[in-house]
């Protein structure tokens, strides 16, 4: 919200500072139902199978794993956008604006069942790393249920200065400066427990909650300049408007997270276990923070139609397409060995392309 009103501060300052001139005063609101592509998975589940299948005459051992992927993803939302400029057809000054976010997130639960085949939760990472449920004698297979819940959450903004003129008569440029942010938050949570009936011979039952929590976030803001080109071509009652632009925006990109192994051990008397004889706790806390100088290079496409439905108001409706490229994403926990070892783990930064894109309608009005 406080962006929403910054933009709309700027926007309205620069409206301000040249309403002297006899020139044109032109307001555009727009809304987008956008879509967001290409935006990668967070979370997912697998079976496991082993099974002897027929080689010719020979029978082969055959296992591995199928993944499902847990929808956590922010797949799509309502952008806005403003624009307010100054000027003529020939040439104008003016501040837009563009706003977007979304979040997503699922929770469930997965379970062997006694003929199998074998099924659990695999971690963000790079790789991914996918947990073996564990032991629960009480279970008729022996393994435990793994619970899990994620949610991921995306915001983008973008403010431009803009200084337009027409190079024909029905083309112009525009170009200027870019103002973006980004900010990409994740969280995960996984749960299960081993229930082990006199451990190891001790004469104690082990009864293990296992909570292993991820929580990371990446931010980037910066500046840096721009070009578009466009275009009307007029008929009877509607005017074509096509634009297409790059530019590219420089500026600091911050990775941060906190990783967390939990596990709250409860030892009983194996005769009944009942009885409690003792405790045990083990935590394991893994911070990251990581800042960088980073750049996000930028291309936008729309084309639409429009036309007039009252005295100094317009309407337009189209489609548009914006893609962000190297955009800073949450980092990722990422173990290549066993998920409890140390051994080369750690914190893994992550970029992605991400593309939006739909269709618009927006509305002008003129003074």
């Amino acid at each position: 919200m406080k962006k929403a009103v910054v933009i709309v501060a700027l926007c309205a300052f620069v409206a301000l500072s040249v309403y002297g001139q006899e020139k044109q005063f032109s307001l555009s609101l727009g809304v987008s139902p956008s879509a967001l592509y290409n935006y990668p998975s967070f979370l997912s589940t697998y079976e496991y199978y082993d099974y002897i299948e027929t080689n010719g005459n020979h029978l082969t051992d055959s296992y591995g794993a199928e993944l499902f992927d847990v929808d956590t993803a922010p797949g799509g939302a309502f952008s806005l956008t403003m624009d307010i400029s100054y000027g003529t057809s020939d040439a104008a000054w003016g501040v837009s604006g563009w706003m977007y976010s979304d979040s997503a997130n699922a929770q469930g639960s997965v379970s062997t069942p006694a003929q199998g085949p074998l099924r659990g939760v695999c971690l963000p990472g790079v790789p991914p790393r996918c947990l073996v449920p564990t032991n629960d004698e009480r279970t008729e297979l022996g393994y435990s249920d793994v619970s899990y819940q994620a949610e991921e959450k995306l915001a983008v903004w973008s403010l431009d200065l803009y200084r337009q003129r027409a190079f024909s008569l029905h083309s112009n440029v525009r170009y200027g400066i870019r103002v973006l942010s980004t900010k990409n938050d994740g969280y995960y949570q996984v749960g299960m427990t081993s229930w082990i009936e006199n451990y190891n011979d001790w004469g104690m039952t082990w009864d293990n909650v296992i909570t292993l929590t991820g929580k990371s976030d990446a931010k980037f803001t910066g500046v840096g300049p721009f070009v578009s080109l466009g275009g009307t071509h007029a008929f009877s009652r509607t005017t074509l408007s096509w634009s297409a632009g790059a530019g590219v925006v420089l500026g600091q990109g911050v990775w941060s997270g906190f990783w967390h192994d939990e596990d709250q051990i409860t030892l009983y008397d194996a005769r009944d276990n009942a009885s409690v004889v003792g405790h045990l706790y083990y935590d394991g806390q893994f911070p990251y923070r990581q800042s960088h100088s980073w750049a996000i290079p930028v291309t936008e496409l729309s084309i639409s139609l429009g036309g007039s439905f009252l005295a100094n108001s317009s309407w337009r409706g189209g489609l548009m397409g914006q893609a962000l490229f190297n955009v800073p994403l949450a980092p990722l926990w990422s173990a290549p060995g066993e998920w409890q070892a140390l051994d080369a783990s750690g914190w893994r930064e992550r970029s992605q392309t991400l593309i939006f894109g739909g269709p618009f309608f927006s509305f002008a009005f003129s003074f």
